[in-house]
């Protein structure tokens, strides 16, 4: 069996696909398996993946009718066979061949996510920009309460799926599965993940590249995307926390993620921006919580402007940085 599962769900990324299959092939390091899930592509992706598996017994494709990335991860999950899962979006790719040879050598039975940043490329200038994380020695050395507390009040919560890796187990058996049909799936899934107090390990090496296009499911911003951010937020807002620390550590997250929705509100209809602010009028609590450095901004924002003021300026911010 593999140490390593690449699960890549491929939907209608045919210019991208082996630019990304190839960055995990050339990896120096090869003890791993690609689990390609061709989500019902309806392009040359289903082709292409059908060619990687005939040239390449590290490469297996399971054909699936369209049903979403969570569902596509969830499948690539059930049929990986490594000890360490790593999800890769099929029009990302790694940046370095020698990623994998470097997460192998510090990786062990005892880790349940190990986290690495990133490069973020951007496609119609062609920068790549290296995230703003960086994660310093030190916290290797800390527990799990303790190493959810330092990467929320040093703003190095990061919950993108494919900047981690995981032990399938620990997925497994907690019944961490993304949550179908909707968009912020990372984030809905990064809440009960950090509930688990998890066993964290880092690696300051940019390993992956996220790839930002117009048109992407990840740069458009519509009604039903921030009616489920609105969901998730309150959900969460809500959930039974495995500690107090963790209850108040992340509640000051999800206050970070309304206000996100605030900003972003800008992008909707006039009156689905006022169902959601309406809904969510009842969760004004979390700016109570502020550990996460830029909450406490926000938080501070809201107790001097008010409520529908600190929307407005929130959405006005946003509106003039993606103008940029």
């Amino acid at each position: 069996m593999p140490k390593f599962s690449f699960i890549i769900p491929v939907y209608k990324t045919e210019k991208y696909l082996e630019e990304c299959i190839e960055s995990v092939l050339t990896q120096t390091f090869q003890d791993f398996e690609i689990v390609l899930i061709d989500d019902g592509s309806p392009d040359c992706c289903g082709e292409m993946c059908d060619t990687y598996a005939m040239q390449n017994n590290k490469v297996r494709v399971i054909h699936t009718e369209n049903s979403g990335l969570s569902s596509a991860r969830n499948r690539g999950l059930k049929e990986a066979n490594g000890d360490f899962v790593i999800f890769l979006d099929s029009d990302d790719y790694w940046y370095s061949a020698d990623g994998l040879s470097k997460i192998n050598s510090i990786i062990s039975p005892e880790v349940d996510i190990l986290v690495f940043p990133s490069y973020d490329l951007f496609e119609n200038s062609g920068e790549l920009r290296a995230d703003r994380y960086s994660y310093p020695e030190e916290m290797n050395a800390l527990g799990p309460e303790a190493c959810l507390e330092y990467m929320i009040t040093h703003d190095l919560f990061n919950l993108h799926a494919g900047k981690r890796v995981f032990r399938k187990a620990f997925l497994i058996n907690n019944g961490l599965w993304f949550k179908p049909n909707i968009r912020a799936e990372d984030v809905e899934l990064g809440f009960r993940v950090a509930n688990t107090l998890p066993r964290y390990l880092f690696l300051n090496e940019r390993l992956y590249v996220y790839r930002h296009r117009e048109g992407s499911i990840t740069t458009t911003i519509d009604t039903k995307q921030l009616y489920e951010l609105a969901e998730i937020i309150a959900e969460y807002a809500n959930f039974s926390y495995v500690n107090r620390t963790a209850h108040d550590l992340l509640l000051s997250y999800d206050a970070y993620q309304l206000s996100l929705l605030f900003a972003h509100l800008y992008n909707i209809p006039r009156k689905d921006q006022e169902a959601i602010m309406k809904h969510m009028k009842g969760y004004l609590f979390l700016f109570n919580y502020r550990a996460y450095p830029r909450t406490k901004k926000i938080s501070a924002l809201h107790s001097i402007v008010g409520y529908r003021l600190t929307q407005v300026i929130l959405s006005a911010y946003m509106k003039a940085k993606r103008a940029k």
